[in-house]
């Protein structure tokens, strides 16, 4: 079995590099994240990929892929999938447990904003409050600030005639 990076595992089974980090991701491939690297376990003698999935082991024989079967009488490459499915269900984890923590951190920051928002909606509605008030107290010293009805300028024909 060959260690591969993605590049060179996506050019071999004619995908993009992005494309097997998602299977990674997703438990699709068996491979492992060494530092900011993934690789890809590959069959060294074909273009074939470990898939991370795909291994049983049963009593008598392991079947990868569903369609080849490794005998009992070659431990070591069976441990060799076993240890490459476990690198990749590790992987997994970590990658599940990143994204797990980042969703908890933004949740927290959304709440803060939350909390945030509704003191400064608070805050505006007691001011509105507080102008709606002062717009009553104006008003009223308006109306006692202004005389009562006025009479009316008399016109010169009003006083010809002696009308009002």
């Amino acid at each position: 079995m060959e260690r591969v990076t993605t590049s060179e595992a996506a050019e071999r089974l004619g995908i993009t590099p992005d494309a097997v980090r998602s299977r990674l991701r997703r438990g699709l491939l068996a491979g492992e994240k060494d530092g900011n690297t993934w690789y890809v376990f590959m069959d060294s003698d074909s273009q074939t990929v470990k898939s991370s999935s795909r291994a049983t082991v049963n009593d008598s024989h392991m079947t990868v892929n569903d369609s080849q079967t490794v005998g009992e009488d070659d431990p070591a490459l069976r441990l060799a999938v076993l240890e490459a499915d476990l690198r990749g269900a590790r992987a997994l984890l970590t990658y599940t447990q990143d994204q797990l923590a980042a969703a908890r951190e933004e949740a927290n920051f959304l709440r803060e904003r939350l909390t945030a928002q509704e003191a400064i909606i608070a805050q505006l509605a007691e001011s509105q409050t507080e102008a709606w008030r002062r717009r009553d107290v104006l008003e009223a010293q308006a109306r006692t600030a202004l005389p009562e009805k006025a009479e009316k300028p008399v016109t010169w024909w009003q006083r010809l005639t002696k009308r009002r």
